[in-house]
C-alpha cells in the first residue's frame, strides 16, 4: 500500500488515493535489470516486496554497488531531481521484486504541489550520498536547484543543500559596502528600504545573514568563531567577494579533504550567482536595446541570412502599414537590398497612393566569420515633407523667374510710365527672389560695428517719415535720451533695412490718420522695441503668419496673381542672424509687433 510508505506520510487519504489510482505494478526476477544508468525515464519506483541493487559505473570506476535498497524504500529520485530526465544508475533485482511505478507526470504533480514530497526526497538523496561518499553528485543536485531565478530563493537553496547533502551546517553572509550593490538582484523593495535605513541610522556596513529559514540583518558577525570546525570560503562574483559562504561542523574538525569538497561546492555556487547576474544584465541590457530599437525615429528593418525580415520597429511599421494598410513595394524593395552587390548603400523609395511618401534607405549587411551573409540592417528615413518642401522651394523659383521673364520681355515696347511701372515690379520680384535665396541658405553673416540706438535711430527716421507722412499716419515715440546713448552691436545696414521693412509694412496696410506708438524696453543692454497698434486701424489685419516664410509661399503658389510677401519673414531673418527675434503678439483690441535685439556678449 501507498500509505506505508514514510515518503507520502504527508497526504490525506483522498491524495493518497488519487496517486493509486494513476500507478502500474510489476514484478521482477532476481537479476532482471529495471533501468540502466543513462535511460531516460522519470518515474518514482517503491518497494512493495523485494531487493534491488544500485550501482554506477564512470570512466575512472568501471563498475561500483553505491546501494541496497528493501522493502517500502523507494528509487529514481535523482532524474527527478535533477530533471535531465537521464538514469544516473542501474538498478538490478537482486530478489523477486514487486514494485509500484509512479509515473512521471503524477510525479511531477507531487513535487510540485506538496512541498514536503520533494523536502523528503532531497533529504533521502543527501543522506545516500553522504552514505557513498559520492560528493560529486552535489553539483548535480545544486543545477537543480539553481534553477530558479529568483536570487535569494537560490541561496537559501545553496545552504539547505549543503546542510542536506554534506552534513554541516552552513550560511552565507554578505557583507555589503553599498545597499544598492547586487540590490536590483538580491532584495525586494521593503528590503532595501529596511537595509537603507539601518546603514543610515548605524552609519556602518549591514551584514546579511542567509539561512534556510529566512534572509536576515544582522549588527554584529565579527565575534563569529573562525577555527577548526568553521570553514569559510568567499563568494567571489564579477572579481568582487560578495560575501561567504561558511560551513559549521557540530562537534569534530573538518578534515581536508572534506575541506576539498567544500570549497568545490562553494566555487559551483559562485559560478551559478555569476551566471545568473549575467543573465541578468543581459535581460536589462535586452530590454534596453529593444526599447531603444522601439524609440528610434527611423524606422529599423532587420533581415535574416535568407533576406526574410527578422525584427522591424514602430517607425517602420507606421510607414510601411498605416492603420494596417498593406504596401506592396516592400515587397519590391527587399529583394533588390538583399541582392545588391555591396555590403552597404543607399536608396530612394516612392510610395504611391495611399501612402504618398518618399522615403530614403540606407542599408549594412554583417557577415559571419567565414564571410557569409549574417543579417542585412536597413534604416529608412520618411523624407516626404522636406521632399515637399524642396518641391515648393523650386516651384516658387520657377514662378518667380517666369513672372519676370514675362515683364521683361515686352519691357523695351510699351510706353516710359508704363516701363517705369515693369521695371518696379520687376525688382521687387528679384528683391523677394534673393531674400528666398538666403533665408533658405541660412543664418546670414552679419558684420557687427558698435553703435548707440540714437544714431541707429537717425538714419532709419529719415527713410521712412515720407512713407507715413503721406498716409497721414502718426508715430506716438518718446524716446529717453539715456536710452538713445545706450550702445548696441550689430550690423546697421542690414537691421535698418529690416526696420524700414517692418514699419514700412505698417505704413501700407494702417488706415490714413492712424497711429503707431514706441515702447522701449532696455533690460542690462539688451535692446527691445515694441510697435503696438489698434486692430481696428488696419485695413487688412495681420496675423503671426506674415512672419513665416513658409505660409507666405504657400500663399504665393495656391494664387499665381498674389503678390510674394517675403519683406517680414526675411526681416526676422535679419534678427535671427543678430540672435535676436521679431515676434507678432495679439493682445485684445491691439496687436504688437516685438523686436528684440541682445547685446553683444
Amino acid at each position: 500500500m501507498i500509505s506505508d510508505f514514510q515518503l507520502f506520510s504527508a497526504l490525506n487519504p483522498d491524495e493518497i488515493s488519487r496517486i493509486a489510482s494513476n500507478c502500474q505494478r510489476k514484478s521482477f526476477q532476481p537479476g532482471q535489470t529495471i533501468f540502466r544508468q543513462g535511460d531516460s525515464g522519470c518515474n518514482l519506483y517503491l518497494i512493495e516486496k523485494g531487493k534491488v541493487e544500485i550501482s554506477v559505473f564512470s570512466c575512472f570506476v568501471p563498475r561500483k554497488v553505491v546501494a541496497v535498497l528493501e522493502e517500502k524504500e523507494y528509487f529514481g529520485e535523482m532524474s527527478i531531481l535533477n530533471r535531465r530526465k537521464r538514469r544516473s544508475a542501474t538498478v538490478v533485482a537482486i530478489e523477486k521484486t514487486d514494485l509500484i511505478i509512479i509515473p512521471e507526470q503524477e510525479v511531477e504533480f507531487l513535487v510540485e504541489n506538496f512541498p514536503s514530497i520533494a523536502l523528503n526526497m532531497l533529504k533521502t538523496l543527501s543522506r545516500r550520498l553522504e552514505e557513498t561518499n559520492t560528493h560529486s553528485f552535489v553539483l548535480d543536485i545544486w543545477k537543480f536547484i539553481s534553477s530558479d531565478r529568483n536570487i535569494v530563493k537560490l541561496l537559501n537553496a545553496a545552504v539547505y543543500t549543503a546542510e542536506a547533502a554534506l552534513g554541516y551546517h552552513s550560511e552565507i553572509v554578505l557583507d555589503l559596502l553599498s545597499t544598492r550593490e547586487f540590490h536590483d538582484l538580491l532584495f525586494s523593495e521593503e528590503t532595501i528600504r529596511n537595509i537603507a535605513s539601518k546603514t543610515e541610522k548605524e552609519k556602518e556596513k549591514v551584514k546579511l545573514l542567509f539561512s534556510k529559514d529566512s534572509l536576515l540583518i544582522i549588527d554584529d558577525f565579527e565575534n563569529s568563531l573562525v577555527n577548526d570546525s568553521v570553514f569559510s570560503q568567499p563568494l567571489l562574483i564579477e572579481g568582487k567577494i560578495l560575501g561567504y559562504f561558511r560551513f559549521y561542523a557540530d562537534k569534530a574538525k573538518i578534515q581536508p579533504d572534506e575541506n576539498v569538497a567544500l570549497k568545490a561546492f562553494s566555487e559551483q555556487v559562485a559560478t551559478v550567482l555569476e551566471l545568473e547576474l549575467s543573465k541578468y544584465k543581459l535581460r536589462l541590457m535586452e530590454n534596453r536595446l529593444n526599447g531603444i530599437f522601439e524609440t528610434i525615429a527611423d524606422g529599423i528593418l532587420v533581415l535574416d541570412e535568407n533576406g526574410v525580415p527578422s525584427m522591424s520597429n514602430r517607425s517602420f511599421n507606421k510607414m510601411f502599414f498605416p492603420e494596417g494598410c498593406q504596401n506592396d513595394a516592400l515587397n519590391a524593395v527587399l529583394p533588390s537590398l538583399y541582392q545588391a552587390g555591396r555590403d552597404t548603400g543607399t536608396q530612394e523609395l516612392v510610395l504611391l497612393k495611399p501612402h504618398a511618401q518618399v522615403l530614403s534607405s540606407n542599408f549594412i549587411t554583417t557577415r559571419d566569420s567565414k564571410g557569409n551573409r549574417s543579417e542585412t540592417i536597413i534604416s529608412i528615413r520618411n523624407v516626404t515633407a522636406p521632399k515637399r518642401e524642396e518641391q515648393k522651394f523650386l516651384q516658387l523659383v520657377s514662378m518667380l523667374i517666369r513672372r519676370v521673364y514675362n515683364l521683361y520681355l515686352p519691357i523695351l515696347g510699351i510706353s516710359e510710365p508704363l516701363r517705369e511701372k515693369r521695371f518696379r515690379r520687376v525688382k521687387r520680384m528679384i528683391r523677394n527672389f534673393i531674400y528666398l535665396i538666403e533665408i533658405k541658405s541660412g543664418p546670414l553673416r552679419v558684420q557687427r560695428m558698435p553703435m548707440t540706438i540714437g544714431e541707429f535711430y537717425d538714419e532709419m527716421w529719415e527713410k521712412v517719415t515720407p512713407l507715413f507722412a503721406r498716409r497721414r499716419i502718426s508715430l506716438l515715440k518718446e524716446f529717453d535720451e539715456n536710452v538713445n546713448k545706450t550702445e548696441i552691436c550689430v550690423d546697421s545696414e542690414l537691421l535698418i533695412e529690416a526696420f524700414i521693412s517692418i514699419l514700412a509694412y505698417h505704413g501700407r496696410r494702417l488706415s490714413f490718420d492712424s497711429h503707431i506708438r514706441f515702447e522701449e524696453v532696455i533690460e542690462v543692454a539688451d535692446y527691445r522695441l515694441n510697435l503696438i497698434t489698434r486692430k481696428s486701424d488696419w485695413r487688412i489685419k495681420p496675423g503671426p503668419e506674415i512672419l513665416d516664410w513658409q505660409k507666405c509661399v504657400e500663399w504665393f503658389i495656391a494664387a499665381e496673381n498674389r503678390a510674394v510677401l517675403l519683406e517680414l519673414p526675411f526681416s526676422r531673418h535679419i534678427f535671427e542672424s543678430h540672435k535676436g527675434t521679431v515676434d507678432f503678439i495679439d493682445e485684445g483690441d491691439f496687436v504688437k509687433f516685438s523686436l528684440f535685439i541682445p547685446a553683444e556678449k
